[in-house]
């Protein structure tokens, strides 16, 4: 039984192939198979012809089987299962329950088309309960009779039967009828292979045959040459995927991708940066970045979010960069509102420990490093973010630089602080983030090469099994000279000059001491030291020793693999069953006995005490990861070395880069998790540090860029003007110039061909500068004026109500002409405009002091200062009229005036910026000036009745009238305080006495027994008196007799002092014109000279500067310091060199005289 449908035709000889396969099956089952074919076709009629007549002239179409009940296709055929029932089209089918339905193997033929020929119409049974299942378009079954095609051969010969043929042509019969059979097979079996090389070609021209040999990459790029490669460069058309692997090949080699755009469609350059530059990258940290790598985290298992925190920070050109995709000016340093450019970069990364991965996280510019205290802030809070997103943060590393040490530890001393305040007790070996604990290590080939700088220029000593050794950089020299000869002889084969000899060592690079400190380089030494003795020193063997044991340190921290390498037993991965944590702890006890030899005394490096300190690090982290679950630790993914080669930004491993080639993958898998989400700017964080404490930096306040960006707009007015003037000569002179004006350089820059752009004059600019800012504010006040109306409009409050109006003094609000104010007065008149009154009172202090007095802005100024720098507060501009601030900080000033002179001294002491104690120093020496706390006491007063006023003006009880008498109060109280000068002079003095500033009035009381007035008016016991006090006050520079020979000088020369005026004449008198006298009264003189030194002003000083920046200018801005001084010395003391030149060739023969007489002697 074969396929046909519900129509049932004849059986032609084609379906032969279909009994075959029925006949090895047995009887029973084909006839209960029969038996369920005719009752699901409906057809229950045709069981009384027989089974034998329906299988052999009858078939059921092929649409009444369901695809469950076929075979996978073949050759364009469909097999049909063997015991399937047709489901299809039927109405009447129920499977029976006690003979389920079973799926054979058994492969059924496709019958061919149904003859439409010879057709019997057989209808179904009259009552029949399954008549109505079958279709509409089969309700008759129409047997076709095909012809067979032995009848045709012998019809050809008019005969019906074979017996009537001959013997001999009943055989030829038979071979024509076989071959016949056999004609037909080849043919069949001709379109067969016809029909599979046609599916074959279809097959291998279409796209799913390329990606069963190509991976999906190379389909992509192989996909997207075959439609862009006859295409012209403009029409050609990327997907994002291209882009996104043209730009990694541009990034790998962008010379390379020069060549292969040659011969392949490949994207421009300009395009891919289009590209990476939405990218949302930028200084910070990186909420694209922490969303994505949140996604690759939950596809993690536990162990593999394991990471450690890396950073490192390199030195960069200093450069600026204008980001057009941002309109953002880049190369400033992160944090600042101030144009500091940029001289370093500090680059932030997490790395898996498990699992080699490796991710950057964040990246800052500064200027001159970033400081200790913001370094330690962004280790906090990106850690923080990072656990957040679900990484396990355990360790750090970074190298020796001071200020990561200095951060470090302050992070250490942040967590132990901690724990004190709560009275817990500290078990941790590291610092805390977020209750969890972080062990800080130190970069290990860095450590190394620690000691190998250290050595070369001191000796080490150190005990080894037991026994004090040395070990010095002359050694390896010794034995480098020795080894030197023919090359493939040598036994130190990688050791060149730039290892050995101090001056050509490249001291930044990790291979060189890795190679010297190594297995070979000990094993040399060790064996000529005892093959050839006297061809090395004694201290030979200990450095063999030294080199050893570092080589071995270094091994058991590197290693990257399960299995050690040959003759390498510790450079291999941390294990239970490994020697790893056994070497550790041996090699602390030599690691604490090693010091450097510095003259007669000897120290222990920082250096060495890093190791020790990285080491008992490394063993608490292997034993707290063993404990989390890891069998395993690969000491290698605990170092520098992806931080060191991200900084290297242009290749992924640049030539003699200072680290190991690293194999770590990226956690990010796509670029496309950045250019398709839609995410969120980048996080500013907050600091901690003085380094925001500055204002903005605009670059459109620059008045030249600006000028010349306004004269190129005006340049396009002046076009469009000419096109309405015509030729007016007139008029384009006095808007164009065919000079170069320098308001045009701009305009210069950006044409393309000569004359193509006007370039107006710079009066003309201006005037349009000018419009556009008076558009500008005419435009604001009318926006100001609509919202105004539309506001009260809304609040269903009329205008013609309003008697009333009010605003501080900005001229957009308050002008008289052009004023909102003036144009709500020109709706109603009645609305009074009434200027702030404790707005105008700030403002009036501002223009009374800082406007008139530069005196009290300086005062002011430095008043702020103080507080930026013991604050750490944003630098801010004072707002005239926020008096009340400037109020409390005069107070706290006041309140902490002795407090904040000592803190300013400690700073100058122990801080170890230059800049800081620098800026302490400043302000110390400020602050200790008398009209300093003169300020003060004035200020204070000033203050303090504005500050009464000021508050109660805004009161909501207050009123006009009220208001109006509160100033008037202040006004006559400030009246009296401006005329009683005196008294704030008087409590000036008494302040700076208990403050301890002196004034100047003091010095000069200080040493009045000096004044010759002075000198000759007292007695002996009033001089003497005087005397003594002036010795206690300097008793390190007076002696002891200085009382005694001031009463000697004043009783042998009076009447000469009588005739002097100033202390001046009495030094000229004492030291210049009798040099006698100098010696009888020496501490007089000495006295003398110290009045003397006490500065009045510092305008030689200042003209000091000037001279330097008459003889320094930009034109010999290469002067050496030696030069510049000797011509600053000569400019300065031009007058004394004049009078040297007069007499020089009197004073050159006095000297030779001097010279001559002292060779006689």
């Amino acid at each position: 039984m074969g396929k046909a449908a519900v129509d049932i035709h004849i059986k032609t000889p084609k379906h032969k192939r279909f009994e075959k396969a029925l006949q090895q099956n047995k009887k029973l089952t084909i006839c209960i198979l029969l038996h369920k074919w005719i009752i699901a076709i409906g057809r229950p009629d045709l069981l009384p012809r027989g089974k034998a007549i329906i299988r052999k002239n009858y078939r059921v179409c092929d649409k009444h089987f369901s695809e469950k009940s076929k075979f996978p296709a073949y050759k364009n055929r469909t097999n049909l299962k063997y015991r399937s029932v047709p489901d299809l089209l039927v109405k009447g089918l129920q499977n029976t329950k006690d003979e389920p339905e079973q799926e054979f193997d058994t492969f059924i033929p496709t019958p061919m088309e149904c003859s439409p020929t010879e057709e019997s119409e057989l209808s179904a049974m009259p009552g029949s309960s399954l008549q109505n299942s079958v279709t509409n378009t089969s309700k008759t079954l129409k047997p076709v009779r095909i012809s067979n095609p032995r009848s045709s051969l012998l019809k050809s010969l008019n005969i019906t039967r074979k017996a009537m043929l001959s013997p001999k042509a009943h055989k030829l019969y038979e071979i024509s009828a076989s071959l016949k059979k056999y004609a037909r097979r080849l043919k069949q079996k001709n379109e067969d292979n016809k029909d599979r090389i046609k599916e074959a070609l279809k097959f291998a021209q279409s796209p799913e045959y390329l990606q069963t040999f190509l991976n999906k990459t190379t389909y992509n790029f192989v996909m997207s040459q075959l439609n862009s490669q006859n295409k012209k460069s403009r029409g050609r058309r990327f997907s994002l995927e291209d882009k996104i692997f043209a730009l990694s090949l541009l990034k790998q080699s962008p010379k390379g991708y020069r060549l292969l755009k040659k011969t392949f469609a490949l994207p421009s350059r300009r395009t891919l940066m289009r590209v990476l530059n939405k990218v949302p990258f930028s200084q910070g940290l990186n909420m694209a970045i922490l969303n994505s790598l949140k996604t690759a985290i939950a596809q993690m298992k536990p162990l593999e979010t394991y990471c450690i925190f890396l950073f490192d920070e390199m030195s960069i050109e200093p450069s600026l960069h204008f980001n057009e995709s941002n309109d953002t000016i880049e190369g400033f340093q992160y944090g600042t509102k101030t144009p500091k450019i940029a001289d370093h970069v500090m680059v932030f990364m997490a790395r898996g420990i498990y699992k080699k991965w490796k991710q950057p996280i964040a990246y800052f510019f500064t200027e001159h490093g970033m400081s200790a205290v913001d370094l330690a802030y962004n280790i906090k809070s990106i850690i923080s973010a990072l656990q957040n997103i679900g990484l396990n943060v355990v360790a750090t590393a970074c190298d020796q630089m001071s200020t990561n040490i200095k951060a470090i530890k302050l992070l250490e001393e942040e967590t132990r602080t901690s724990f004190l305040n709560t009275g817990d007790e500290n078990k941790y070996m590291g610092f805390c983030v977020e209750k969890k604990e972080i062990v800080p290590l130190f970069d290990f080939p860095h450590l190394l090469k620690g000691v190998r700088n250290n050595l070369l220029n001191r000796p080490a000593t150190f005990i080894w099994k037991g026994e004090e050794e040395t070990s010095c950089w002359e050694d390896i020299i010794k034995i480098f000279e020795i080894d030197v000869g023919d090359s493939d002889f040598k036994m130190l084969n990688k050791i060149t000059e730039q290892h050995v000899y101090p001056a050509k060592i490249k001291k930044m690079k990790v291979k060189n001491a890795a190679q010297v400190f190594s297995h070979r380089m000990s094993s040399t030494m060790r064996g000529i030291y005892r093959l050839a003795p006297g061809v090395l020193p004694e201290s030979s063997l200990g450095t063999a020793n030294f080199l050893l044991f570092f080589d071995k340190l270094f091994d058991s921290v590197n290693g990257s693999k399960m299995q050690p390498e040959a003759g390498k037993e510790l450079r291999c991965g941390v294990t239970k069953e490994s020697e790893h944590k056994k070497f550790w702890e041996e090699a602390l006890t030599v690691l604490k006995t090693i010091k450097f030899k510095k003259g007669g005394s000897s120290y222990v490096p920082p250096t060495i005490r890093n190791w020790i300190w990285s080491i008992k690090n490394l063993i608490y982290l292997w034993e707290k990861l063993n404990s989390l679950g890891f069998k395993y630790l690969c000491p290698r993914n605990l170092n520098q070395d992806p931080a060191m080669i991200l900084n290297n930004f242009m290749t992924s491993h640049s030539p003699g880069a200072n680290c190991e080639e690293d194999d770590s993958e990226g956690a990010l898998s796509h670029l496309l998790e950045f250019l398709d989400a839609d995410l969120p700017q980048n996080i500013v964080e907050k600091s901690v540090e003085p380094v925001l404490n500055t204002t903005k930096f605009n670059f459109n306040e620059s008045p030249t860029l600006a000028l010349q960006t306004n004269a190129y707009i005006a340049g396009y007015m002046a076009k469009k003007f000419f096109k309405q003037i015509g030729n007016c000569g007139i008029c384009k002179s006095l808007l164009v110039s065919e000079n170069k004006e320098i308001t045009n350089f701009h305009i210069r820059e950006r044409e393309f061909h000569s004359n193509a752009l006007l370039k107006p004059r710079t009066h003309f600019t201006k005037l349009f500068s000018q419009c556009v800012q008076d558009s500008k504010k005419s435009m604001i006040k009318r926006l100001m004026e609509s919202k105004i109306v539309d506001g009260l409009e809304k609040s269903e409050i009329k205008l013609s109500k309003c008697r009333g109006q009010g605003y501080d003094g900005a001229a957009t609000m308050s002008g008289i002409y052009n004023g909102v104010q003036k144009k709500i007065l020109d709706r109603e008149e009645k609305a009074i405009y009434v200027h702030c009154a404790e707005h105008r009172l700030n403002l009036v202090l501002n223009d009374a002091s800082t406007g008139a007095i530069p005196e009290v802005q300086r005062f002011w100024e430095l008043i702020e200062q103080i507080y930026v720098f013991f604050a750490n507060s944003i630098k801010r501009r004072l707002c005239p009229t926020r008096w009340s601030s400037r109020n409390d900080s005069l107070q706290a000033v006041a309140f902490r005036y002795c407090d904040i002179l000592k803190a300013l001294s400690k700073i100058i002491l122990i801080s170890n910026s230059k800049t800081e104690r620098n800026e302490a120093i400043y302000i110390r020496k400020e602050m200790e000036n008398f009209e300093f706390v003169l300020q003060v006491v004035m200020h204070t007063k000033v203050l303090t009745t504005t500050n009464l006023v000021t508050k109660a003006l805004q009161r909501p009880d207050v009123d006009l009238s009220h208001a109006n008498v509160l100033l008037e109060r202040a006004y006559q109280e400030l009246r009296v305080f401006r005329n009683d000068y005196e008294g704030a002079k008087t409590k000036a003095v008494k302040l700076s006495a208990a403050w301890g500033v002196k004034s100047l009035k003091d010095v000069i009381k200080t040493f009045r027994v000096l004044q010759p007035e002075e000198l000759t008016k007292m007695t002996d016991q009033e001089l003497f008196k005087e005397a003594v006090k002036l010795e206690d006050t300097y008793a390190e520079d007076i002696g002891d007799r200085f009382p005694e020979q001031l009463i000697s000088l004043r009783s042998c020369l009076k009447k000469r002092i009588e005739k002097l005026s100033s202390v001046k004449q009495l030094a000229d008198l004492l030291i210049v014109e009798n040099a006698a006298l100098s010696t009888s009264f020496q501490e007089v003189c000495t006295a003398v000279i110290l009045f003397l030194t006490i500065p009045v002003t510092v305008a030689t000083a200042e003209r000091s500067f000037s001279k330097l920046k008459i003889i320094k200018t930009y034109l010999r801005s290469t002067m050496g310091q030696e030069h510049l001084s000797c011509l600053s010395i000569l400019s300065i003391e031009h007058k004394i060199a004049n009078r040297l030149r007069s007499n020089l060739d009197q004073i050159i023969r006095k000297f030779a005289d001097a010279k001559v007489r002292r060779i006689k002697f």
